[in-house]
């Protein structure tokens, strides 16, 4: 797995939204993937653009009492529940994650996740990866 340490691509566009930046380092990206530097969505976001990447591997941040760092999930759906919204009220697709590929016990399954714009970037939340 190689780092990505690219200071040219934490000074898109993401970079000036007013959000609440992670305070993670840079993740690594697992081999066979690179880090997709522009976000794939527009600022206005349709549920159509959003199942666009249905399937495609992600990087997502988490930082709370039991998970801390970037870890690779699948998009799944954007098929949310009353409960998911509940829990995660700005909530926009399920990102499914696996313990084989987390090492992480309480990072596994599915789980309500907000995918947008202004929170895509390294120095932000997630970022999506290609393959190359």
């Amino acid at each position: 797995m190689e780092s990505y340490d690219d200071k040219d691509a934490r000074t898109d566009a993401s970079a000036g939204a007013s959000t609440v930046a992670t305070s993670l380092v840079a993740p690594t990206v697992p081999a066979g993937f690179e880090v997709v530097g522009e976000c794939p969505l527009s600022d206005v976001l349709t549920k159509q653009e959003l199942k666009k990447l249905i399937g495609h591997k992600i990087l997502y941040a988490w930082d709370d009492e039991t998970t801390y760092g970037w870890f690779v999930g699948r998009m799944s759906n954007t098929y949310i529940s009353a409960r998911d919204f509940r829990e995660v009220p700005r909530t926009n697709c399920i990102v499914s994650y696996n313990r084989a590929e987390t090492q992480v016990k309480s990072l596994h399954g599915k789980v309500a996740c907000e995918l947008s714009k202004h929170l895509h970037g390294i120095d932000q939340w997630w970022v999506l990866l290609k393959k190359v």
